[in-house]
């Protein structure tokens, strides 16, 4: 005859200990707002998708609200081709063995209170 022996151990209370990834000062009180996403990348061909939230941001006079941290949303180590995996890698510029540039994905949350829209880019 086995005989399971059972111990349970208290799980940590983690809620304030990992760093939030979304920042904000004060969020404007939308109920029912509607909200316009535009992502990058690879289908943001000739800059569609992110040069039209662009255009949105300045004609409604958009307030930048919240952004969020990219560590948490992105996946850059993935297997496949080279060509492939490029197009989702944060960009990085590398001169004489050196990284002189790195860009890392943005989330940006813009508001437009007068339109009851939220844009996200």
């Amino acid at each position: 005859m086995t005989a399971l022996l059972s111990i349970r151990f208290p799980m940590p209370d983690t809620r304030n200990m990992t760093p939030q990834p979304l920042h904000y000062d004060d969020l404007p009180k939308m109920p029912g707002a509607r909200m316009v996403l535009a992502l990058d990348g690879w289908m943001d061909g000739g800059e569609v998708s992110t040069g039209t939230l662009g255009w949105l941001v300045d004609q409604l006079d958009a307030e930048q609200v919240a952004d969020m941290e990219p560590d948490p949303f992105y996946l850059v180590n993935f297997p496949g081709s080279m060509e492939v995996t490029a197009m989702f890698r944060p960009h990085v510029n590398i001169e004489e063995g050196q990284i002189a540039e790195y860009q890392e994905p943005t989330n940006t949350f813009f508001a437009s209170r007068e339109h009851n829209l939220v844009l996200f880019q």
